[in-house]
């Protein structure tokens, strides 16, 4: 399948989806189809495909009211494409939105003790003190974006901040990887999981982030530096057939096809951007392979793990449900949209 043919069929499996399920309702304001929503942005501007605007334009008549019922990390992420749609329809409710949702981040949400973001979510639960990874994508991306684009040094300032305090408090110095999360009372990353989607997280976030950040921002060489070590240590742990364990250092796990997807499209964009050598192309490549490979003629991705948060013990891990969801089919987008 070409390439432009295959972004078509993974937009079009959920723009043409009646499905209602938590995985692949993508009429909601929250993190799940809110990686979609940044991964198609990102596919309209690559292709210049108006059927995924006309799609994204519809998608925020009928939920921008939406943005401010709850304001948390998770429900922070539809504004990735909220705020790249600004720029080409200049339309001020998306203005008025992003700016609104930027202005909380930085003034009112939450904090740990360490002063990074605590992810917070729309389910109700509580993870005091917990910083996770998901965090750099779901709300510090955004928060980048949009301090460009308004030229806000406060929200550039944060977003920086934010970005070398994860990668300082997730980072495992011994292997490269990232963990799942920190937590800030108990001083501790919890299980201790070097969860894959976390690290295409922070390969993904990472590249983009720093994409909308000065060149001078403290802390640039810290990331980078931990970013080339991450993406060596996860082409010494990448399966034969591309893939990635669902928990990177215990290849008895089953692979998995968000994190995959994610991890392929952050090292495409990194080495583009000269963030990363080359020679990790390969990689790269391998992965997206494994990911076509489980994607069906319908543009559904397969063996991707429903939503997990910070689980109490490694094994936990190993028995989340797999299936099709919106942020594997966002994170694919983003794969192919970048390999090219």
């Amino acid at each position: 399948m070409l390439q432009k043919d295959m972004i078509n069929k993974v937009f079009e499996k959920v723009a043409l989806c009646t499905d209602s399920s938590w995985e692949f309702n993508a009429e909601a304001f929250d993190w799940n189809p809110g990686v979609f929503l940044a991964g198609a942005a990102a596919a309209c501007e690559k292709t210049g495909d108006t059927r995924i605007l006309d799609y994204l334009i519809g998608w925020c008549d009928r939920h921008l009211s939406e943005a401010g019922a709850l304001r948390t990390v998770n429900s922070s992420a539809p504004l990735i494409m909220v705020s790249d749609l600004y720029l080409i329809t200049k339309n001020e409710a998306y203005w008025q939105a992003c700016e609104d949702a930027a202005a909380w981040l930085t003034e009112q949400a939450p904090l740990t003790i360490d002063g990074g973001l605590e992810h917070t979510v729309t389910e109700g639960d509580d993870f005091g003190e917990q910083m996770w990874a998901d965090t750099l994508f779901m709300a510090v991306l955004f928060l980048a974006k949009w301090g460009r684009i308004t030229e806000n040094k406060n929200y550039l300032d944060f977003a920086a901040k934010q970005l070398v305090l994860h990668h300082k408090l997730l980072r495992n110095p011994a292997s490269g990887l990232y963990f799942h999360g920190w937590n800030g009372a108990s001083r501790d990353h919890m299980s201790a999981a070097q969860w894959a989607r976390a690290n295409a997280w922070v390969t993904l976030a990472t590249g983009l982030i720093i994409n909308e950040l000065p060149e001078s921002f403290e802390g640039r060489s810290f990331v980078i530096n931990s970013l080339t070590e991450q993406a060596n240590a996860l082409a010494g742990c990448q399966h034969r057939n591309g893939g990635f364990s669902t928990v990177l250092d215990h290849p008895e796990s089953y692979c998995e096809a968000s994190a995959t997807a994610g991890i392929a499209a952050g090292l495409f964009f990194c080495i583009s951007r000269g963030l990363l050598p080359s020679s990790l192309r390969a990689t790269a490549e391998k992965a997206a392979g494994y990911v076509k490979s489980v994607t069906d003629t319908d543009g559904s991705v397969r063996e991707v793990s429903t939503g997990t948060p910070v689980m109490p013990t490694l094994e936990a891990y190993f028995d989340i449900k797999r299936g099709s969801a919106l942020y594997g089919q966002g994170l694919t987008l983003y794969m192919l949209v970048y390999e090219a």
